[in-house]
This record gives structure tokens, sequence and C-alpha cells, in this order.
């Protein structure tokens, strides 16, 4: 089993009232991450695929070595407020990457410049070349959620041509995101996605404005037992 987390936010606090902006705090959403990770831990689950937007760059240490001081073993996808240059100094992997276990083959896709572009999809179409399962972790959504976000420069840019790729492989593929703040579920022929809540606060999904939750924070279990893929939403209520 894995625990996929996302959107940390680290060290940035949260300001409203004009779109979405932030000021630095170094214990900014702090003590939710430590909260999930000891929930995690609890769990008897020993990985964690964290996907993407850890949060300020000062806190990109702070945040790896919470998660090793614990024992878990990291998968790291890039978010939109994460650079490569800042996480290899922490984390071995390139941007773009794979882990194969004897059914399935997770591929992990950088979108951090928020598009993806044609050198990034030659790469996928070669990785989705494979007999095995395929689950994809990405830090946007590629399906459309109906959110006001949406509309304000949040979605990625190139997604119809990511969309169109991984329809054109005529294998099933599942696909974990965050970015958006909330909870989805959507469907379209072969691609599965689950958007997961973050782990700093939430947005509403199916409302005029864009609204925000401070009152509760999450996870996803992952579960590729046997090869069948299955989750579970964890939510959590946010420490004061």
């Amino acid at each position: 089993m894995k625990a996929y987390i996302t959107d940390s936010h680290l060290g940035q606090e949260l300001q409203t009232g004009n779109g979405i902006s932030y000021i630095n705090n170094p214990i900014a959403h702090t003590k939710n991450f430590r909260m999930i990770l000891d929930d995690v831990a609890e769990r008897g689950i020993k990985e964690i695929v964290f996907g993407g937007d850890i949060g300020s760059p000062e806190m990109n240490q702070w945040f790896f070595d919470v998660i090793a001081q614990r024992g878990f073993s990291l998968w790291m996808v890039l978010g939109n407020h994460d650079t490569f240059a800042a996480v290899s100094q922490y984390y071995p992997e390139p941007a773009n990457y794979i882990k194969e276990d004897a059914a399935i083959r997770y591929i992990i896709l950088d979108t951090s410049d928020n598009k993806i572009d044609g050198e990034r999809l030659r790469w996928l179409r070669e990785m989705l070349n494979t007999d095995k399962e395929i689950v994809l972790f990405v830090h946007h959504p590629v399906l459309a959620i109906n959110t006001p976000i949406e509309g304000l420069g949040a979605a990625l840019q190139g997604r119809d041509e990511l969309k169109a790729l991984l329809k054109g492989s005529h294998k099933k593929i599942t696909i974990f995101c965050g970015h958006y703040h909330m909870i989805d579920e959507a469907e379209e022929d072969n691609i599965y996605q689950y958007t997961t809540p973050a782990a700093s606060y939430q947005i509403g999904k199916e409302t005029a404005e864009v609204e925000i939750d401070q009152s509760v924070c999450g996870y996803r279990i992952i579960d590729t037992t046997g090869g069948d893929i299955t989750t579970e939403m964890v939510l959590l209520l946010t420490l004061p």
C-alpha cells in the first residue's frame, strides 16, 4: 500500500480576498503534514507518493527530513510550486521517471512548469509501451473538473494533447493527481482519474466562486495488491 499525499504548501500561509496568494510563514501547514504522516505510520504504510507542491523552497529540507525521520520511502512528483533544481538537492530521481512491480508500471510525469511539451509527450509515449497496467502520477488533472479554478489559469497547458496520447494507447490508464485541492473522480474512455485533497487547505468544487476550507486536510491510500487498484480517502480535521 501507498499513501498519496499532495499539496502540502509548507511555509506558505494562505491569503484570500483577491484570488489565492501566500506569505512566507515557516510553520504554515506543518502541523497538518505531521498529523498526516502520523496517521500514515499508524496504519503501517511504509511508502509515500508525494503529488507535488511542497511549499516554499525554504521548507524543502524540512519536508525531506521529516519523511526520512519516520522511515518512509518516497516517490516524488513535481508540482507547480516546485522546481527540479531545488528538489534534486534532496531527491535523486530525474524529473520524469518510472517505477515498476510485477503487474504495474508507475509513470511519474513532471508538470512543474504548468505545461506538457513535445519532449515529455515523446518520452511518455515510450513509457506507455508495456504489457503492464499503467498508473500515471502527475500533479495536474488531465481530465477537466467542474470547478471555478479551471478558468483562473490553473489548468494544465497542453492537456488535450496529453489526453489524446493516453486515449490513443488503448490501455487502461489510472491517473492520480492533486493541484485543485479537492476530491474528484472522473472517467473518460480508458482514463480513470482520481484527484486527491490537499494536505494544507481545500477548495470548493462545484461553486460559483473560489471557496476555501481550512478545517480539513487529507490524503489517499492506494492499494495495488495483486495488480488490482483500489483507493480509500482519509480526511482529518486540521489542528488549531
